[in-house]
């Protein structure tokens, strides 16, 4: 006997609630061949957007909602319109969320203590522009007695997040701990609150550049993505986890999660899709390619992340003028591990002006942060180093132990790029009193930042190995040998692509393409694109 719509809903929830996803579709389509009532559309959404689709997944739900109100289910058609309002949000669309939310609103009952109704005002909290009115908005919600626990952890989550936000890191990060371990325990079972609570954690991260507690969640996430078939993080997610693959070295990943956000935001959510944007420019000045950076940056100068990147260009160029006007301007509303970055610069700046009197302010500034927030070793490490550059300039017998507190701190918080950087300061200061001890310094910094493919700053410790009078071992560049990005152009002229579709896969632009190709070409003694294809064919054993 065929089976009735309902009881292939049933079938479809248990599906989904198991992760199989292909089983709940097979479900949910057989009832839509019966029926397309709400419970039917709404389960079809739902394996929709598990499946990737969320343009998909937004009409099916906006069917649904029709759908409910057609039936008389208001209560489920607010559920349903909050549920749109929450992706809407995650995938970078504020102006639908806020037109979900008010369809929501309109549907819930006046009683003030009806979930729905207290759902909503999730919502509105998260709109409150006062941080210490959204605060206490939030904190309601967490002992609201609804016996609602996906919206418990969701308020939580995003007390946490607010709290990182306005540098209480204990409390934040224990409120987001908490939350993602109710998840992790299976306590939350919609999907939209899962996926928020692992996106705010990835946002806290980045903030604080906390590269082990990401790592860790992380994992988490990607098992209970692939249990629950719950579908990859969503473009807003992506864009901190790139930022936090960022702080841990791990380029190529950051460069695919960056990318994939950029495209994901092409038509949403500008703000979100700047910050990717800004994120790749670092993460180029670092792969030392200063003109791709800057062609990131145009446009989003005025970015509140961008000031660090727009900066250390401006120093690179030796316009330190604009480079200090724009840290200066900048640090008036930052804070945390970001403000901790640009006073670092600024120390830098103070320095190659030859201030030392301010670059010592701003060193002290950096004490008194790491000082008021002793939980994040970031702010310790950032604070020593600057101490240490400081101590080096006026010639203090302190340099090297303020470096080597840096080098410490970021171990412990695992960033190879600032370690790297750390320990060539050590090598120049420990380079008169003790040359072998520089050395040593100096050999393991070129190594970490060959390990990179940084190689500006590996060519700066192999000139000071050389006037050390040490020998400089492997991996020196040399005429013919390709930096990671020219291998990927090479790579990708060996599949076919063209310049303007190999600028679009790397995020970079056309011009860049042209010069990466040059310069392949001249490296490897080519005449043109045919042979550098077949010699990246060659290589690659096709």
């Amino acid at each position: 006997m065929a089976s009735s719509a309902t009881d292939l809903v049933v079938e479809g929830r248990a599906a989904l609630a198991a992760g199989d996803v292909a089983g709940a579709r097979a479900a949910y389509a057989r009832a839509a061949a019966v029926a397309e009532t709400g419970d039917v559309l709404d389960g079809l959404a739902e394996v929709t957007y598990r499946e990737v689709d969320f343009a998909a997944a937004g009409a099916l739900y906006g069917r649904a909602f029709a759908a409910y109100e057609r039936e008389g289910r208001p209560l489920d058609a607010a559920r349903v319109a909050r549920t749109l309002a929450y992706q809407y949000a995650l995938h970078g669309d504020d102006v639908l969320m806020t037109g979900w939310v008010e369809r929501a609103r309109s549907l819930v009952p006046d009683d003030e203590a009806h979930v729905e109704r207290l759902w909503v005002e999730l919502f509105d909290a998260l709109g409150d522009p006062d941080l210490a009115s959204r605060e206490r908005r939030l904190r309601s919600l967490t002992l609201a007695d609804t016996r609602d626990r996906n919206l418990d952890c969701d308020a939580r989550a995003l007390l946490g997040k607010l709290c990182v936000d306005t540098g209480r890191l204990a409390e934040g990060m224990s409120l987001l701990d908490e939350t993602l371990t109710a998840v992790a325990a299976g306590e939350v079972d919609e999907f939209v609150v899962v996926e928020g609570a692992l996106c705010l954690m990835l946002g806290a991260c980045e903030a604080t550049q906390d590269v082990d507690r990401a790592e860790r969640w992380t994992a988490v996430g990607e098992r209970l993505t692939h249990e629950r078939g719950l579908g990859s993080l969503g473009p807003l997610c992506r864009g901190y986890w790139g930022g936090v693959l960022i702080a841990a070295g791990r380029y190529a990943e950051a460069e695919r999660a960056l990318s994939d956000t950029i495209r994901g935001l092409e038509h949403g959510y500008a703000y979100a899709r700047d910050s990717a944007q800004v994120r790749l420019a670092g993460l180029r000045l670092r792969q030392g390619e200063p003109e791709a950076a800057a062609e990131l940056l145009r446009g989003v100068e005025e970015h509140p992340d961008a000031a660090y990147v727009q900066a250390t260009l401006l120093l690179d160029r030796g316009e330190t003028g604009r480079a200090a006007e724009r840290v200066d301007r900048a640090l008036a509303t930052t804070s945390g591990v970001g403000a901790a970055r640009l006073l670092a610069l600024r120390v830098d700046l103070r320095l190659g002006d030859g201030d030392l009197e301010d670059a010592a302010a701003a060193a002290q500034r950096l004490d008194e942060m790491a000082a008021a927030d002793r939980t994040n070793p970031v702010l310790g490490a950032i604070a020593a180093l600057a101490r240490g550059r400081v101590c080096l300039a006026t010639g203090s017998a302190d340099a090297a132990g303020c470096l080597r507190d840096a080098l410490a701190g970021f171990a412990r918080a695992r960033m190879p790029w600032e370690l790297a950087g750390t320990r060539l300061a050590l090598a120049r200061a420990l380079a008169h009193d003790a040359p072998d001890v520089a050395v040593a310094e100096a050999t393991l910094a070129r190594e970490g930042f060959l390990l990179l493919d940084a190689r500006r700053e590996a060519d700066a410790a192999a000139a000071l190995l050389r006037e050390l009078g040490a020998p400089v071992g492997p991996g020196e560049r040399l005429g013919g040998e390709l930096t990671a990005r020219e291998r990927e152009v090479l790579d990708l002229l060996g599949r076919g692509l063209t310049n303007p579709e190999i600028a679009d896969r790397l995020v970079i632009s056309r011009k860049t393409v042209e010069h990466h190709v040059s310069r392949v070409l001249a490296k490897l003694g080519l005449r043109n694109r045919a042979e550098a294809a077949a010699r990246a064919v060659r290589e690659s054993g096709g």
